[in-house]
């Protein structure tokens, strides 16, 4: 084995158990970034993990500290070397463990660095123990040491590992030294001073350089009796049976430590942020409605086709879809997602971009037997086996004929294997994507396929033709619709300790937000980034939560979400605005190299920025081929941004970004097409943006990508209202003429030829 789900390459073994196998791996989408993966083996514990890790890896996944290591990715194996998985498998990823573990060079530290070590320790607990996390493992096997020139760095065993001890309630004898006596695993609540316990234990065996395997509990607590040491007095209130007796919290502990030592140690709340990657609030329901529908199908019950998910703006509908794919991708389920914005909405996009997924994993008869007319909709298929299209029939025919082809094709795909196709914002795909979707709907009983949408009842009231649609949609026994509803007082306050990182229910806060937004959860994420960004939300000393108004009530909160949200953009700082700004400008999602070009400045702090704007959900990112892309959470965002761009600097924009297409273009023989010709006619230079627009559409005729075509002939032909005289507009409408033809609309070829008939004689008079 050497390459797992085609993103991270084996470059050894680290360690092996009967539970799991640790590898270094080197993450090819992420430069190569060595990384660790805990790749867990078919085990009756395996099933604990995976349950517990589903349900909590999200919250793990946000601890950043220096002196912890990261948890990065919870996923299942889907491939192994480019071939489907065939065991069951699951793994993790972790940062790099450098150094040595701390058990190993017990003896070898002076009594400062064994001071330093220990207020690394309390910093990264006390980040914790805020988040109401407590470690329980802290002992000299979980902690990893670097000595540097400048002093001793530790990190601390990642939290899932920790909590894998945990849920498979095994230690040894030697653990059980410094863990607190009156610890259980029984108690679902941890006291934090359990942890405290154990800083004092360690703190003991630093000072004294001996291993855990040296000292037990009764001796130490004879020796430190009565000792008149200073640290022995930390150590003694640290590690007293009598738990009320022990420090309430570590920061007491550092003030003590503090007195002893003369500094003015101060926590590192760098990384203490408001939390974005949160649980999932207040949709158990729902989600359990969708599963059903899962187990069904385990049974042999297809009945269900398709699950309608509605709700106002900023409910949560794409946060409930991204729960759902990730719950049935690790029940390993087959699982497709498109998400339908401005840049994929047009003729049938998001049908192609489904296929497109598809026919990576489709076994190569199916693409024979069906490629006739798949590759009128996906023309790469035609380098697989040199695919020629079928004759073209009358329009409508030809219709019918390619949406029962697609159908067919992605039912023979599925089999008897559970799959899903997601897609979110539907309401902004074109007609013709309703009614292929339509025609998959009634035509496929015999498959267990579900279809899970996501749309705007709003939006749709102003669309007839794909509101019927819907409507009748409705009406059929095989169609669940799930309304998704604004959050309870209890729920917004779950969601409110979610994102602050805390581990208790902020009462009269959630109180006042819950007056103010109803519940709808993006709106109470916006009035709080808005809230900190305008300093009127900080951290205090502590690490604690404040509000700089001491009357809650006289609390300003922003009327409404685009409120919110322009009101914390206007108080960006001038980095992260201009990165955004630069964004704005895309038409599509936009990878990290064109933004690094376009800004011009190093990769490092560029990722650190972006990281920064995902995070706020001010940006969202997309996993596409080639790595990584950005766009906007919110296209409201987007359009306000660009809107606020000065016009001479929007069209310097336009023409940069064009001018890197360009060079890409040239270089490569691939790019975004309609992107170039979007920033060639936005920087005025439409001349250009008409010639690609030609040169575009032939080379699309000539990968028998029609449809794809027409949208450039069509777009040439509409840059080219302004330039009536232009001689390219006769070969623009011959060709859309000849296209039509083929197509049998030999009504609207017709239209083309007249026009392009009547363009010609006035090129004759004019001459």
């Amino acid at each position: 084995m050497e390459l797992i789900n085609n993103r991270y390459f084996i470059n050894n073994i680290i360690e092996e158990n009967d539970d799991s196998i640790t590898y270094e791996v080197r993450d090819l989408i992420r430069n190569n970034e060595k990384k660790f993966l805990k790749l867990y083996k078919e085990t009756p514990n395996t099933s604990k993990y995976v349950k517990y890790l589903t349900q909590n890896f999200i919250k793990y996944s946000t601890i950043t500290h220096p002196n912890i290591i990261r948890s990065y990715s919870f996923d299942i194996v889907k491939t192994i070397d480019n071939k489907d998985s065939k065991k069951l498998l699951y793994f993790y990823t972790t940062e790099m463990k450098k150094g040595f573990k701390l058990i190993g060079t017990i003896d070898r530290f002076t009594e400062k660095e064994v001071v330093d070590i220990i207020y690394q320790i309390c910093d990264v607990l006390y980040h914790l123990h805020l988040q109401g996390i407590t470690y329980v493992f802290l002992n000299q096997d979980n902690i990893f040491v670097n000595k540097y020139k400048d002093g001793v760095k530790i990190k601390l065993q990642d939290i899932i590992s920790v909590k894998e001890r945990i849920i498979s309630r095994t230690f040894d004898y030697n653990d059980r030294m410094f863990i607190a006596p009156e610890f259980t695993f029984n108690k679902e609540k941890i006291d934090k001073r359990i942890d405290i316990f154990s800083i004092g234990i360690l703190f003991y065996s630093l000072l004294k350089g001996v291993n855990k395997t040296e000292f037990n509990y009764q001796s130490i607590l004879e020796e430190i009796k009565n000792s008149d040491n200073d640290y022995f007095k930390i150590i003694k209130k640290c590690i007293s049976r009598n738990v009320s007796k022990r420090y309430d919290n570590i920061y007491q502990l550092v003030n003590d430590l503090n007195v002893i030592t003369g500094r003015q140690f101060e926590f590192n709340f760098t990384n203490r942020n408001l939390i974005f990657k949160t649980p999932i609030v207040g949709r158990d329901k729902e989600i359990r409605e969708v599963l059903d529908i899962d187990n069904q199908f385990n049974t042999g019950n297809y009945k269900m086709k398709l699950v309608l998910v509605k709700g106002e703006c900023g409910i949560g509908k794409t946060r409930f879809l991204n729960e759902i794919g990730f719950r049935l991708r690790m029940n390993n389920r087959i699982l497709f997602k498109v998400m339908v914005d401005v840049s994929n909405s047009v003729s049938s996009s998001p049908i192609q971009m489904i296929l497109k997924q598809m026919i990576k994993n489709a076994d190569i008869s199916l693409i024979e037997k069906y490629g006739a007319e798949l590759v009128k909709i996906t023309p790469e298929i035609r380098f697989i086996k040199d695919i020629k299209p079928s004759s073209v029939l009358t329009a409508d025919k030809e219709k019918l004929r390619l949406y029962d082809r697609i159908t067919n094709f992605i039912l023979d795909y599925i089999n008897k294997t559970p799959t899903y196709i997601m897609i979110d914002d539907l309401h902004n795909a074109g007609l013709e994507t309703f009614k292929i979707l339509d025609f998959i709907i009634k035509n496929s009983n015999s498959v267990p396929l579900l279809l899970i949408v996501t749309y705007d009842e709003e939006k749709v009231k102003y669309m007839p033709e794909i509101k019927e649609i819907i409507n009748e949609w409705k009406k059929l026994d095989k169609v669940k619709e799930l309304e998704l509803l604004k959050l309870s007082l209890q729920e917004t306050a779950e969601l409110l300790s979610n994102i602050l990182n805390i581990d208790y229910r902020p009462i009269n806060f959630t109180a006042k937000i819950m007056e103010e937004t109803s519940g709808n959860p993006r709106y109470i994420e916006e009035v709080l980034k808005k809230l900190y960004v305008a300093k009127e939300l900080y951290l205090n000393k502590k690490g604690i939560w404040k509000l700089k108004i001491e009357n809650i009530d006289r609390l300003l909160i922003p009327g409404n979400i685009d409120e919110a949200i322009k009101e914390q953009i206007e108080l960006l700082d001038r980095d992260l605005y201009n990165i955004i700004k630069i964004i704005s400008i895309f038409n599509s999602p936009v990878s990290q190299k064109i933004i690094e070009k376009m800004v011009r400045i190093s990769e490092e702090k560029l990722l650190s920025l972006i990281e920064k704007l995902v995070s706020m959900k001010l940006l969202d990112k997309r996993l596409e081929d080639w790595g990584y892309t950005y766009t906007f959470y919110n296209r409201n965002v987007k359009v306000y941004i660009y809107n606020s761009i000065d016009k001479d600097e929007r069209n310097r924009l336009h023409k940069q970004a064009s001018e890197i297409l360009e060079d890409i273009y040239k270089k490569q023989d691939r790019v975004n097409f309609d992107e170039l010709i979007f920033h060639l006619t936005l920087s005025g230079e439409t001349d250009k943006a008409i010639d690609y627009a030609i040169t575009f559409a032939q080379k699309m005729q000539r990968l028998l990508a029609n449809s794809r075509a027409m949208l450039l002939w069509e777009k040439a032909y509409k840059l080219l209202e302004k330039k009536p005289d232009d001689i390219r507009k006769l070969k623009v409408l011959i060709s859309m003429g000849k296209l039509y033809a083929y197509q049998g609309e030999n009504n609207k070829a017709i239209d083309m030829y007249k026009k392009a008939l009547k363009g010609a004689m006035k090129q004759i008079i004019n001459n």
